[in-house]
């Protein structure tokens, strides 16, 4: 079967979010932000009315929307939406190891060979699920990342 990755990435279907290596069951978008933090350090001395910036850290986080049914089974790869929404019901520290990838989808149900990415620990910090009338019921999740995001080398897709 031929796939044709730039008709994959023109709809977006490549980038995925890994939970504890289980990607987010039945997403329907993923939203990777990286930051530099600043600090203005402009003074009196300071020339014209430019502000001086300077770096103070880096921070970054991840997004995630999906479909939401607390009923429905995933196989072994994957982590249900109901099942983030237990953790960060019930767990004191809900922090996981977040992969976001960039992968190469393969046939078997939200199975996908890891192409290139990043890793880091990250705090579920919000999470909500929405029932529109007469629409599909979602859940959005935010984790916040916490210390150093790691860039994981370029493997061949599985």
């Amino acid at each position: 079967v031929a796939v044709d990755v730039a008709d994959h990435l023109r709809r977006r279907r490549l980038l995925r979010v890994f939970v504890d290596e289980k990607c987010i069951a039945v997403a329907t978008s993923c939203t990777f932000h990286v930051a530099v933090n600043t600090e203005n350090s402009s003074t009196k001395d300071t020339e014209g009315d430019w502000a001086d910036n300077d770096v103070v850290g880096k921070s970054w986080d991840v997004s995630c929307e999906s479909l939401y049914d607390p009923d429905s089974g995933t196989d072994a790869s994957a982590i249900n939406p109901s099942e983030l929404m237990d953790k960060i019901i019930t767990e004191a520290n809900p922090v996981f190891t977040l992969k976001w990838d960039a992968t190469v989808p393969n046939t078997g149900k939200n199975r996908t060979g890891l192409k290139k990415g990043y890793t880091g620990q990250a705090i579920l910090s919000d999470a909500s699920v929405s029932s529109p009338n007469r629409q599909k019921n979602t859940a959005s999740f935010q984790f916040t990342g916490k210390g150093k995001l790691e860039k994981i080398p370029a493997q061949s897709a599985s």
